[in-house]
């Protein structure tokens, strides 16, 4: 087996979303962080680490979003300046994760701007002094894991989009020898360029109702493309929706022409899809906004089947006098351009900040 059938993520040998298994069946337990990064007063990143010695398996999960951090997202993520991901990870060692070189940009490999500050924060960020494995990175955790082993780089939303990039960095820099590199991501945004593509195998789960996964392309040709954002999925919207979708998709589609000077487009990740049913009229753009929320996160929960975990999860939360309701719905920069709605009137009524 070559290095790129060893990256290759098999469904054949794996569990497909469908399937619903918990960590306790597993047998996995947290053996490193878990590890928040803070900006904007609130999470920019957070990730963990999880493993079976029986299974040998070592599952990094990584968040989406916290939705109270929005704002937060939209200073950070830039898809119009991006990265050149080779010359990048090719400074990567076993010690240090540097940052991003300017550098000219060609033929090249590239992910946006706002990745690479997610996947530099993965890899470099330590642990907490209170969490599993103190004051270590995560992969000084994933160096000392023994051959054999399956390391499968996960996440929703945001982590759908770093999951996949952070797996290809770790796998191209060489710095995880004897283990096998796999990929899950979900509802992610496209990591990268086609190039990116050609390096790396993900099977992204993705809801076809869910305008996550249609950024970043805007390549008809693709499966997922940021123009079926009005063109199918949401073609029946009439009244206010309707004008916060033509005010906001043309101004995102804009900025993804191309990035940084080059004429290198994203392009969609291969990906096992599912889809909700036909979305109706939607006329008010506050009802777009909740039902843009249903379908990149109840939707995913029910087809998988953890709804009733994850609302067990936020009663737990709740119980714990933890102040602000905590909230898990993920979001994306996306989330917050179409919350916005300011200016944008309904039929019957003035909605503002949505």
């Amino acid at each position: 087996m070559d290095d790129s059938e060893q990256y290759n993520y098999d469904q054949k040998n794996g569990n497909s979303p469908g399937q619903n298994h918990t960590l306790l069946e597993w047998g996995l337990k947290v053996t490193w962080g878990p590890k928040v990064v803070v900006k904007y007063g609130a999470p920019e990143n957070v990730w963990y680490v999880a493993t079976s010695e029986t299974q040998k398996l070592c599952v990094v999960a990584i968040a989406g979003t916290a939705a109270f951090s929005l704002k937060g997202w939209q200073d950070d993520i830039n898809v119009s300046k991006i990265v050149d991901f080779d010359k990048w990870t090719d400074k990567w060692t076993a010690s240090s994760i540097p940052e991003w070189p300017d550098c000219k940009y060609e033929n090249s490999t590239y992910i946006p701007y706002g990745s690479y500050i997610g996947v530099l924060n993965v890899l470099s960020k330590p642990c907490p002094s209170t969490a599993q494995r103190p004051n270590t990175r995560v992969t000084e955790y994933l160096q000392t894991l023994g051959s054999g082993y399956d390391v499968v780089f996960t996440g929703h939303s945001m982590g759908g989009a770093l999951a996949p990039s952070v797996a290809l960095g770790l796998f191209r820099a060489k710095l995880l020898g004897g283990v096998s590199l796999k990929t899950l991501p979900s509802a992610g945004a496209s990591p990268g360029n086609q190039k990116f593509n050609d390096q790396a195998y993900n099977l992204q789960f993705y809801n076809t109702n869910d305008i996550v996964p249609q950024a970043w392309s805007i390549v008809d040709a693709d499966d997922r493309n940021m123009n079926k954002i009005r063109q199918q999925i949401y073609k029946h919207a009439t009244d206010g929706a309707k004008r916060t979708l033509d005010l906001r998709v043309p101004q995102m589609i804009e900025r993804l022409k191309k990035p940084q000077g080059t004429d290198m487009p994203y392009v969609s990740i291969s990906g096992q899809k599912f889809s909700t049913a036909e979305i109706e009229t939607i006329s008010k753009a506050s009802d777009l906004w909740s039902r843009i929320v249903k379908e990149h996160t109840t939707a995913y929960w029910e087809k998988i089947g953890i709804t009733q975990f994850v609302q067990s999860f936020q009663q737990k939360l709740n119980e714990a006098d933890m102040g602000e309701e905590p909230s898990v719905t993920d979001g994306y920069e996306m989330f917050s351009v179409f919350s916005d709605t300011t200016g944008i009137d309904d039929e019957d009524e003035s909605v503002t900040n949505a």
